[in-house]
């Protein structure tokens, strides 16, 4: 019997949660897809881009799959 690996993981031989800063919306993935730029998450095994969390003010991402946030530079918000 073949298993299918539910949203929040990937299949890589074996079911392997979506790392941080990922997210997987669909069952039986090969890939997780990268939370978007100006968002972030810590957690693993997200389940949808809702789950990435959005910049707090003042501070911003841009880079794709990131876990954290950085300040705004001087003179910018």
């Amino acid at each position: 019997m073949c298993n299918i690996c539910p949203v929040g993981k990937y299949s890589a031989g074996i079911c392997i949660s979506c790392p941080s800063g990922y997210y997987n919306d669909k069952t039986n993935a090969s890939v997780c897809a990268p939370c978007p730029i100006g968002t972030f998450s810590t957690e693993i095994g997200i389940v949808n881009i809702s789950m990435c969390n959005p910049c707090p003010h003042g501070t911003f991402s841009n880079a794709l799959g990131v876990t954290s946030f950085a300040p705004c530079p001087q003179g910018s918000y």
